[in-house]
């Protein structure tokens, strides 16, 4: 908001009025009869305009409107009548300007009371003209007459600014000086009382420029006309009575009826303005007498929050470190000394309940709790692992049984033989294990846990425990080592009775002592994502120990279960575990467990499956995918290995296909070491095998790593390429040393 705009804004706003902003300026209205009126701030001009709207709308712009409309500008002084034709409206205006100052409170006051009093004073009479119900010479009749001193000026619509409120208004102030009913002098700026004989004209447009206002003769040339030289003065004006606030002019002389007065220009309007404002009046604050009650409660509460916290921060930084004790309840308000009847209790007990009351609601202060807990152990002696036995099972607050066990345990009955199996008894007895919270039976089989009793008593406890008991002695089983064979054994009386997950099962697979279908059991019972889960360490460890322990689960008719054998066995990685996956999974019907199988192998790359994975390589009719898994297997293993596990195979005394599957592994490991052994089975006697090692030396002929090792065969290579009696061997031995020596054998 401007600051011309923003201090006329504040002006109103003092006057106790309501003002809105709009797009033109300001809203004005005082919340009485709804009126309202605009105000247009010019911020170059430096001028302040009030309007008000008479009637609306008024179609029809008549001669006589504009007579009675003329006559007003003439006969008003400080307002002006026009014809918005935009709107199509009738308003009344006034304004204000000064090049220096801004309008003060009261001269705002001023303009809102000249446009509320002339709306109220001539606006029924220009509507009914405007409507066409009366002519203008209404307008032109003499205004009744003023009313006496104990009356009220009352405007239908200017009564905020008529009526009688001494304590609240500000005086009017009138172009003398003048007292107003209660002494103060204020100076005066416009008449409030309508005049019938005057004359004074309004119209600020003709003598803005502070000219002289002859032209209006021009227009106003009949009788309405006058000559502004014989004009005569204003005649004094004095207040009325004292009744209102605003004061009245009084009435011209009855001898004088015929003469006119002076015209009040907006330049001498303007001129008395500036000086009344020279005079510096006090200033009134009209709005402090109409300020809502919520205000004023919200004013004093934010005071009192300032207060209460400035108060605050000087008693708690500036006070208080210095005398803190003045701020403690304890000091002005000393508690009366209380008696413990606690006390009074435990000096009446007997060792017993003393025993008791300690261990249920033991004292606060250490040394005396400590005390009298000492005087019960030493009064009840021998029987005090009976009582703390009693109070184990039978309390029937978990605290207190927690305590005595504690207290139980740190008297060391717990190291007696037996002790603490049939304290657990007594306490299934009680059906204590059941209980959701029991503090108990879990600290007594932690302990069982961390310290195992004797495998007898344990097995023999199996017969009355049940719940997380049973299943915690069953756990204490299951251990390897020394006696897991009895361990074992004493598990498997509960086979048949075996938990859903198959808890004594798979107790009996980590003595190391299972039944040979354990692994097949554990898996079909608790299913393969339990086996390749939390239970593939347990499986893992049964396979490696026993290997054939999968055999029934490589045979299951569920291909699921014959490739979760194969995972088992690759996890073990045992020799035994690897020769078992090279057998039956290599031979499997499906064939994604062969290449698992194949792909395991590789893995492992034990020296040991270096036969059964040749034998599988010769098999007729293999799968492609699954030979080239299977040459990958066979080349991991360490080729000095593999040829030990090969080369006895060539012997004359095994059997034609077992020398031709090692002639064929010996090709695919494709080695100089290879190349060397299968030189020697140039002597096959069979011509078939003898063939087949000359076709596959011809192969390897062109490889650089097994050229080494033919290189010190060559002699014989020679010896064979002329001499073989076969002509396909001698043709391959011949190409074969060709390529090594570049000329014929």
């Amino acid at each position: 908001m401007s600051s011309l705009k923003a201090t006329v804004a504040r002006g109103l706003e003092a006057l106790g009025l309501h003002v809105e902003q709009d797009r033109g300026g300001l809203t004005v209205d005082d919340g009485l009869d709804g009126q309202r009126l605009s105000v247009r701030v010019d911020e170059t001009e430096r001028m302040v305009r009030v309007e008000g709207l008479i009637c609306y709308p008024v179609d029809d712009f008549s001669p006589e409107l504009s007579l009675a409309m003329d006559h007003l500008n003439r006969v008003r002084a400080g307002v002006c009548f026009a014809y918005l034709e935009a709107q199509r409206a009738l308003a009344v205006f006034t304004s204000w300007s000064s090049p220096v100052r801004d309008p003060s409170p009261n001269q705002l006051h001023l303009l809102i009371g000249l446009v509320q009093e002339a709306r109220g004073r001539d606006g029924p009479a220009l509507e009914r003209v405007a409507e066409g119900d009366g002519s203008w010479e209404e307008v032109k009749d003499p205004e009744p007459e003023p009313p006496g001193p104990g009356a009220r000026t009352t405007g239908r619509r200017g009564a905020r600014f008529t009526d009688e409120a001494p304590e609240f208004e500000a005086p009017t102030r009138q172009l003398g000086r003048a007292t107003d009913v209660r002494g103060a002098v204020e100076p005066v700026t416009r008449r409030l009382e309508p005049e019938p004989l005057r004359t004074t004209t309004t119209r600020f447009s003709s003598t803005a420029d502070g000219g002289d206002d002859d032209a209006w003769d021009q227009v106003f040339s009949g009788a309405g006309a006058r000559d502004l030289a014989t004009q005569r003065q204003d005649p004094p004006v004095t207040p009325r009575g004292g009744q209102d606030d605003e004061a009245t002019v009084d009435e011209p002389p009855p001898s004088a009826p015929d003469e006119g007065f002076k015209p009040t220009s907006r330049t001498a309007l303007q001129m008395a303005i500036q000086n009344v404002e020279r005079r510096e009046p006090e200033r009134v604050d009209l709005s402090a007498a109409r300020q809502r009650p919520a205000r004023r409660f919200l004013v004093g509460l934010l005071k009192l929050a300032a207060f209460v916290g400035v108060a605050y921060v000087v008693i708690e930084f500036f006070v208080r470190p210095f005398v803190p004790h003045y701020f403690e309840w304890e000091t002005w308000f000393p508690k009366e000394a209380e008696v413990d009847h606690r006390l009074v209790l435990r000096e009446q007990a007997s060792p017993k309940e003393l025993l008791r009351l300690e261990l249920e609601d033991p004292l606060d202060a250490e040394g005396l709790h400590e005390q009298y807990l000492t005087r019960a152990l030493d009064g009840l002696g021998e029987e005090l692992r009976g009582e703390l036995e009693l109070l184990v099972v039978g309390s029937p607050s978990g605290g207190t049984r927690a305590a005595a066990l504690e207290l139980w345990s740190r008297r060391g009955f717990a190291e007696a033989p037996g002790a603490r199996l049939e304290l657990l008894r007594r306490l299934v007895e009680a059906k204590r294990h059941e209980e959701p919270a029991e503090p108990v039976v879990p600290a007594l089989l932690a302990a069982v846990r961390s310290n195992p009793p004797p495998d007898q008593q344990v097995a023999a406890a199996l017969d009355w425990a049940k719940g997380d008991v049973w299943r915690t002695l069953v756990e204490v089983l299951a251990r390897p080592g020394d006696g897991a064979e009895g361990r074992s054994a004493a598990l498997a009386r509960w086979l048949d009775r075996d938990t859903p997950d198959l808890l004594v099962l798979r107790s009996m697979v980590k003595t190391g002592f299972a039944p040979p279908d354990a692994a097949t059991r554990l898996v079909v019972g608790n299913g393969v994502e339990w086996a390749r889960g939390e239970g593939q360490a347990l499986l893992v460890g049964f396979v490696t120990e026993s290997p054939d322990g999968v055999a029934a689960l490589s045979r299951h008719e569920d291909e699921a279960y014959r490739v979760l054998a194969v995972e088992l066995l690759a996890a073990a990685g045992t020799p035994p575990a690897a020769e078992r996956l090279a057998r039956q999974p290599l031979r499997d019907a499906s064939g994604a467990v062969r290449i698992k199988a194949a792909i395991a192998l590789t893995k492992l790359a034990e020296p040991a499956t270096t036969w059964p994975i040749a034998v599988e390589l010769c098999r007729r009719g293999i799968d492609p995918a699954l030979a080239t898994e299977l040459r990958s297997a066979l080349q991991r293993i360490p080729p000095t290995e593999s040829i030990q596990q090969l080369q006895p195979r060539l012997a004359h005394t095994r059997s034609p296909s077992e020398r031709f599957v090692a002639i064929q592994a010996l090709a695919a490991l494709g080695t100089s070491g290879a190349a060397s052994a299968l030189v020697e089975a140039l002597a096959e006697p069979d011509v078939n095998l003898r063939r087949t090692a000359a076709e596959k030396l011809d192969e390897l002929g062109r490889s650089e790593v097994a050229k080494p090792g033919l290189n010190a065969h060559l002699p014989r290579l020679r010896e064979v390429a002329r001499t073989d009696p076969t002509p396909a061997v001698r043709q391959a031995i011949a190409r074969v040393y060709r390529g090594m020596t570049g000329h014929d054998p």
